[in-house]
């Protein structure tokens, strides 16, 4: 019986655990192609069940990108509201949305729209932190929150050197700032015909 009890929970557990409430920035990276360029992304939810109201902080390197602007977009129904991005403290963004009426029907969705501007050619995030999620009785939804890399542009580097019959081939993937991504070698038996 204690053995079909432990079972029983074990299984709760993880069916609880997979179902939780995800809020992530869409796209998950983005390359750096030139400073001035614009990176719009989506905040966007996934789990979600009976959510009536959303806030989150975006935390970001203002060295390396300038906030644009934060719209609500379509995850909560048409009688809902935004307050206005807050932004008091450097590299930090604060937003929120609620809905005047009833919950949000989806499970799937975009919570929020954020532009940035790009000012530095660098490695860097915009996090998501202090995500809060709650449902028509007031209830905290418990929450996952995932960020965004702002990456470098790759280079991708080959060298290969010859001594007898045999190469030896090295491949690598770089960064600009020269930080390295990936590399793979191989050897192999040349011959001429």
């Amino acid at each position: 019986m204690r053995c079909v009890a432990l079972l029983l929970a074990a299984f709760l557990f993880c069916t609880s655990v997979s179902s939780q409430t995800t809020v992530y920035i869409d796209p998950a990276e983005v390359t750096i192609m030139a400073v001035g360029k614009t990176v719009e992304c989506s905040i966007s939810i996934s789990g979600a069940e009976n959510v009536l109201a959303y806030q989150f902080k975006l935390i970001f390197d203002e060295t390396a990108v300038k906030f644009i602007s934060l719209e609500n977009a379509n995850f909560l129904p048409a009688q809902s509201f935004a307050v206005p991005a807050k932004t008091e403290v450097l590299g930090e963004v604060l937003f929120g949305a609620t809905s005047l009426g009833n919950a949000s029907e989806q499970a799937t969705g975009t919570l929020a729209i954020a532009t940035f501007e790009i000012l530095a050619k660098q490695d860097s995030a915009i996090n998501l932190s202090e995500v809060k999620l709650s449902d028509p009785e007031a209830n905290n939804i418990p929450t996952k929150a995932i960020g965004m890399k702002l990456l470098t542009e790759k280079i991708s580097v080959v060298t290969e050197h010859k001594k007898g019959e045999q190469i030896l081939t090295f491949k690598a993937e770089i960064r600009e700032n020269g930080e390295p991504i990936q590399s793979w070698w191989g050897l192999r038996n040349y011959r001429r015909r």
